[in-house]
């Protein structure tokens, strides 16, 4: 909300978790912001994804760092190119103590959250929002996102045929996403 009272932007766009902070920035009715898109995003933590983060917060406190990147590339990362997957790999299995240390906080907000608390909170949501997920990702699934689009009156929402990672993983994918990101904003 910050970011928005600041720099007043006309739209917002997210991917996978950055979604819960943008709907909570949404909720709060930021004067600028006409249009919103929520990306690879889940309402709500699913059977697959709350296991994924149990597995990696248990690398994480392990110290296995290779494995935790590992596990991140067949997971969420299932469809990316494999030369993705390598700087994938060599990001992840340097990440500092002061990193390490936010996904464990992300992990166990991500899975403290209270379903009604959200619900009221996206209720008041007033922007117009689309939400786009990818028809093979089994961790943020596009069913899931029916229960937000109840409660957010302007809101629709789209599949397109990939993964977790959408544009990152295919060209012909990355021309569909920014096709309808420019519709969509314009």
């Amino acid at each position: 909300m910050d970011l928005c009272e600041r720099y007043q932007p006309e739209y917002l766009c997210s991917m996978s978790w950055g979604g819960a902070s943008t709907l909570l920035a949404l909720a709060n009715r930021p004067a600028a912001v006409k249009k919103a898109i929520v990306g690879a995003f889940s309402f709500g933590v699913s059977n697959d994804m709350e296991s994924l983060i149990h597995r990696m917060a248990h690398r994480l406190n392990a110290g296995e760092m290779h494995e935790f990147s590992d596990l991140v590339n067949e997971t969420l990362g299932e469809f990316l190119p494999d030369r993705l997957k390598i700087a994938n790999k060599k990001y992840l299995s340097a990440l500092t103590d002061s990193e390490v240390s936010y996904l464990h906080e992300h992990f166990e907000r991500t899975l403290s959250i209270d379903k009604d608390e959200a619900i009221r909170a996206i209720s008041n949501i007033d922007t117009e929002t689309l939400f786009i997920n990818g028809r093979k990702d089994r961790y943020t699934s596009s069913p899931s996102v029916d229960e937000a689009c109840v409660h957010i009156e302007k809101s629709d929402k789209m599949e397109i045929d990939c993964g977790h990672f959408m544009a990152m993983e295919d060209k012909h994918i990355a021309r569909q996403l920014k096709g309808v990101v420019e519709d969509y904003f314009t």
